[in-house]
């Protein structure tokens, strides 16, 4: 049997071949392992993709083989019912599925990192699809497909695509940005919608490679938007210390309203942040929601 040698962004998530977007978990599970259950989420942050009152399950297949081309990845969709998950129609998303943009690439590695959340709050979920290898704006500069849910599921129908390089998005898509490394969902100004936050963490800050970033979208009853988006970054005004060569600020995402406030807060790991003397020794920035959406004021490193 041929033996295809990962990425080496892979390498570093430790050659994770599966990623699974469990109900009331909305950043994309460590190693391949499913967080544990949390209490019901907000507004906005449902994994029910046909509305019908049960949540349903997508699992990343980012090592899938497509013909030619190796490690362009997929996605499984399971869906629940009074009986539990089950495979009775089950759907199996690619590059290649009617309405996602693009077409299937070797070393893409669709569905690396899954969330789901209701951008629009109209009952149906919608699917964040992390593409860390797009060619967007070169080699790796990475891209985030959303899938709408329908009563029929998930679609590909009206898929948008959404990369460094898309109107509105700050900055611009760059060789191994990796935009999409990380996604997650959560309704950071309180309005019911949820929003997209994506890491990018090749990015780089000024003259740091690598420094790392966290792409802002904001969801509204129109969807998923660009307007208001911004890029977070470890010089944006109010986010504790400063940009370096390296840091990979995105590596993770994870959300939950740390203050109470009824807004959703981003939790950011920086996977190979320095401190003091010791190099890669790690952190994690944690970015607070607001009315204005999610800002660099009052966030804490730890």
């Amino acid at each position: 049997m041929a033996f295809h040698r990962p990425a080496p962004a892979a390498l570093l998530r430790c050659a994770a071949a599966a990623v699974l977007c469990v109900a009331f978990t909305v950043s994309p599970a460590a190693f391949g392992v499913a967080h544990a259950a949390q209490p019901a989420p907000a507004a906005g942050q449902q994994a029910d993709f046909n509305g019908d009152g049960f949540d349903d399950l997508a699992v990343g297949a980012s090592f899938e083989d497509l013909g030619g081309a190796l490690d362009a990845g997929a996605v499984n969709v399971l869906y629940g019912s009074a009986a539990g998950l089950t495979g009775r129609g089950s759907q199996l998303f690619t590059r290649d599925s009617p309405g996602v943009r693009g077409n299937a690439q070797q070393a893409d590695h669709f569905g690396d990192a899954l969330a789901a959340g209701d951008f629009d709050a109209d009952g149906f979920g919608y699917l964040a699809i992390g593409i860390l290898f797009d060619k967007a704006g070169g080699l790796n500069g990475g891209a985030v497909v959303v899938l709408s849910g329908s009563a029929a599921g998930l679609t590909g129908a009206g898929a948008q695509f959404w990369t460094e390089d898309s109107p509105g998005v700050p900055d611009q898509a760059e060789i191994d940005d990796n935009l999409g490394f990380s996604v997650a969902l959560s309704d950071n100004d309180g309005d019911g919608d949820a929003d997209l936050a994506a890491g990018a963490i090749g990015e780089p800050v000024g003259n740091a490679g690598a420094a790392g970033a966290v792409a802002v979208l904001a969801g509204s009853p129109a969807g998923l938007t660009a307007a208001g988006s911004r890029l977070l970054t470890q010089d944006s005004p109010g986010v504790p210390g400063s940009a370096e060569i390296g840091d990979r600020l995105g590596f993770k995402l994870a959300v939950g309203d740390f203050d109470g406030d009824g807004r959703a807060d981003d939790a950011a790991g920086a996977w190979t942040e320095g401190v003091g003397p010791n190099p890669q020794a790690g952190a994690v920035n944690v970015l607070y929601g607001s009315a204005a959406g999610l800002t660099g004021a009052g966030s804490q490193v730890f």
